[in-house]
């Protein structure tokens, strides 16, 4: 998918188009929403990568599997994305682990998802919280520096809850 400065879809290949429920015009953001959890944190994220460099890449693992997401800056105003299904043996080279996602009852208090997220997630701990719905919080691996340098520590025994 291509798109302009402000993130609407201007170009899609067949592919993209057959499988991903977005139309031209539409965001990136709901193109992207029917394969990753969170699409608007991750696209986000990507693009303030690319105001640096021309380009980025992160890898997402949700409930169905391993998603590598690169985007190349094509000139000043054109951003080149791609959604790519990894394998889990690719999947598990750039993330090792295979980790399902976490559920806990709206009612769960923080300390009880921490505890929660380190008996799952051991040394895996660097994970981002994201909040789905009203009722129910997910845990899925976002395997970025970014995330790690500003998740590192969130999982330790002395957090609090």
């Amino acid at each position: 998918m291509i798109t302009n400065d402000i993130g609407i879809v201007v170009g899609a290949n067949q592919s993209a188009q057959a499988v991903l429920p977005g139309s031209m015009g539409d965001s990136l953001t709901i193109w992207l929403s029917a394969k990753l959890p969170d699409a608007a944190m991750v696209i986000s994220k990507m693009r303030r990568i690319l105001l640096a460099q021309s380009y980025a890449e992160d890898i997402v693992l949700t409930e169905d599997g391993h998603w590598r997401i690169p985007a190349w800056q094509q000139g000043r105003s054109r951003i080149l994305w791609r959604l790519e299904r990894l394998s889990f043996q690719d999947g598990e080279t750039n993330f090792p682990s295979r980790i399902a996602s976490i559920r806990v009852a709206a009612n769960g208090t923080i300390r009880d998802l921490n505890q929660a997220a380190r008996d799952v997630l051991g040394s895996h701990a660097t994970q981002l919280c994201h909040l789905n719905d009203s009722k129910k919080l997910t845990w899925n691996a976002i395997n970025t520096i970014e995330t790690r340098a500003r998740s590192a520590g969130f999982f330790c025994p002395q957090s609090r809850g």
